[in-house]
């Protein structure tokens, strides 16, 4: 008689079994963001990656949950779930909510080293009521440039920081138009130095409407991350001034990194993505896809969000933001 074979089980399809491990995995890893780690380096790392990683988790997790049985399935369903939890905390951010009469407008724009168009940038100024404008990554040249162009439209520069032998990620340039008051504050620098590439710090006065006016942008999280998570600290030192303070720039920093909550904590700081709704809106990248790689921020303490739009300007790498604010906490 010919020998039987011992019967097996159904053998698990390799595909759905692999999706699966690295659904697990990307899960993990957008939970970890959620967790200030002591080496900034990983805190940088996990936080910028941890939006993809939501997306990839659940999208695997969700096809291996079809595609596989039994105790499988349940890692599966459990992996999706595990994923959905940052991606809820990160819900005010995604869903658009009402705005408000703005009492004044700013708008920041990194220019990626001065490679932006600086006259679309003024006309988009106007065409969106900005009272002042912040440019980062403008030095030398792109300060002369940015003088020029503005001043068409009726703006003028108020504040620069950097000089000749800076580089151009180390210039901020700071306009206004007529009928606002600037002034630049007298006040110290936070403890161990500026914050990031250098920020410019102005007083902005609009009839009623006083507030500080803080142009920052942050170091790099990937290559140079003890100094990052420095600015982090050094930005919340700043936020507690004994006036309304109102921050834009560009923090290298996305929504997602644990260090981002932190500074809105030890800052008393409230996010007008989250409180407006605009997070869908990816602030930087060639390709800008939704969300993912927002860095671009605006943070208010004793003023209301009024409103916000992202704007693309020819040139650079990362979308102008545009903030109303209005005077009271809201």
């Amino acid at each position: 008689m010919p020998e039987t074979q011992p019967a097996r089980g159904p053998r698990r399809p390799l595909l759905p079994a692999l999706a699966l491990a690295l659904g697990i995995a990307c899960a993990a890893t957008a939970l970890a963001s959620l967790v200030a780690f002591p080496v900034p380096l990983v805190d940088g790392l996990i936080g910028t990656v941890a939006p993809a990683a939501v997306i990839a988790a659940i999208l695997l997790c969700g096809y291996a949950a079809v595609a596989l049985r039994g105790r499988a399935r349940l890692a599966a369903a459990l992996g999706v779930v595990l994923a959905a939890y940052p991606l809820a905390l990160q819900a005010p951010s995604l869903v658009p909510h009402g705005r408000s009469r703005a009492d004044a407008r700013v708008m920041s724009l990194n220019t990626f080293f001065g490679m932006a168009d600086l006259s679309v940038a003024a006309r988009t100024a106007v065409e969106h009521d900005v009272d002042v404008v912040a440019l980062l990554e403008c030095a030398g040249d792109c300060v002369r440039q940015s003088e020029k162009s503005f001043a068409a439209v009726g703006y003028r520069k108020v504040g620069v920081t950097g000089d000749p032998g800076y580089t151009e990620v180390q210039g901020t340039v700071v306009l206004a138009r007529e009928g606002v008051e600037v002034t630049a504050p007298v006040v110290p620098q936070p403890s161990g130095g500026p914050i990031g590439y250098g920020s410019a710090q102005v007083r902005v006065t609009k009839g009623e409407t006083s507030f500080r006016l803080v142009a920052m942008h942050f170091t790099n999280p990937l290559t140079t991350a003890p100094t990052w998570a420095l600015d982090q600290t050094r930005a919340a030192e700043v936020a507690r001034a004994d006036e309304p303070v109102l921050m834009v720039g560009d923090l290298n920093t996305t929504p997602w990194h644990a260090r981002y909550g932190r500074l809105l904590d030890q800052g008393g700081l409230t996010s007008c993505e989250r409180r407006l709704g605009t997070g869908l809106s990816g602030t930087w990248g060639l390709v800008r896809a939704p969300w993912l790689l927002q860095v671009d921020h605006a943070l208010v303490r004793g003023l209301t969000c009024a409103d916000q739009s992202h704007v693309s300007v020819p040139g650079s790498d990362h979308r102008a933001v545009v903030t109303g604010v209005s005077a009271g906490y809201g």
